[in-house]
């Protein structure tokens, strides 16, 4: 996964899926290696899906501190358990987590104004770039449905996802990966060209709309957006598969 906000596949054939069938959990995968399960090319965006047992969580964080520990790369114990519990895909990567401990960054590209859940640091010198979790779905009871959870994407959450990676580019200057985070899930949201200028050109528009002067979130610019993106004649027809 390397980190980019450049415009991706999802330029290609908007509605298309590629699917594969999950890797059995737990087995985790290499330092600095993900194998997506499965992923959807929709409206614009490509959406790559991870599953994991949330059960398994503490187990995930047991095996993460020794595999650092093995290959010279601990963190905090704060700062790992918080990584693994949002982001336990990412348990053995080496990144470095940005901002201050237990607290949310502030990230400003022009007006766009966010805070991201958790933003990580991978690479050095210009080939560095950020992992950036915008945020979080709801605690749900039910899980992510491993075979049909592309017919339960929020279009809103995933702009919303773009959105604050968006501001987190600008703030540090580094190309910045989008990620969200679902109760047996996590996904990477790229957006491909056309949702990418939508979300910058919209976002005067967006303040205006709102009655911001000076700052605007990333839910609200979603939310202006959603329809938006919905009417262009390229993205309305692009659909899931399986979906009515």
């Amino acid at each position: 996964m390397s980190p980019s906000m450049r415009p991706g596949p999802a330029d290609a054939v908007p509605g298309t899926v590629t699917r594969r069938p999950p890797t059995p959990w737990p087995e985790p995968p290499g330092p600095g290696e993900l194998r997506w399960h499965d992923e959807v090319e929709w409206l614009g965006l490509r959406v790559r899906a991870w599953f994991f047992d949330p059960r398994r969580l503490p187990a995930q964080l047991a095996w993460a501190q020794a595999q650092r520990e093995r290959t010279g790369q601990p963190l905090a114990p704060a700062q790992l358990e918080r990584l693994v519990q949002l982001l336990p895909c990412l348990a053995d990567w080496p990144v470095q987590p940005l901002g201050l401990p237990g607290e949310r960054s502030v990230c400003h590209a022009g007006a766009l104004q966010a805070r991201p859940e958790l933003l990580l640091r991978i690479g050095e010198g210009r080939r560095s770039g950020l992992l950036c979790l915008g945020n979080r779905g709801p605690e749900a009871t039910r899980p992510v449905p491993t075979d049909s959870w592309f017919r339960e994407l929020d279009l809103q959450a995933m702009l919303q996802a773009v959105a604050v990676a968006m501001a987190a580019s600008g703030e540090y200057q580094l190309p910045a990966v989008a990620l969200w985070r679902g109760p047996n899930v996590v996904y990477q949201v790229d957006p491909g060209s056309v949702v990418l200028a939508q979300l910058a050109a919209q976002i005067g528009p967006a303040c205006h709309y709102w009655g911001e002067l000076r700052s605007l979130s990333p839910a609200q610019l979603a939310s202006f957006c959603e329809p938006r993106l919905r009417s262009l004649p390229a993205l309305k027809y692009a659909a899931p598969l399986g979906t009515p």
